[in-house]
């Protein structure tokens, strides 16, 4: 079994569209490759870098403890309890 993708991510902001289009990649690699994939938010998780966790289920997004940002990792709100499709 091949071992696991993980993404880190440390960002402040970004392009939405360029998240959108990150989030699309990694989803497309998911589904291809068969592999598990993991997120990993890194001191600060904002604007893009959400959009980019939205592609993983959140039981595969995290974040660190010095992350300020990131509510959506823990959130009930039903757009996050599935992958962004």
């Amino acid at each position: 079994m091949d071992a696991p993708v993980v993404f880190e991510l440390t960002t402040e902001g970004g392009d939405a569209e360029g998240g959108r289009r990150i989030a699309l990649e990694i989803r497309l690699c998911r589904e291809r490759h068969k592999r598990e994939t993991f997120f990993i938010g890194k001191t600060a998780v904002m604007s893009a870098a959400v959009t980019i966790m939205a592609a993983l289920w959140p039981r595969s997004r995290a974040s660190t403890a010095s992350s300020p940002a990131t509510p959506c990792c823990s959130s009930t709100s039903d757009a996050f309890k599935r992958p962004w499709t």
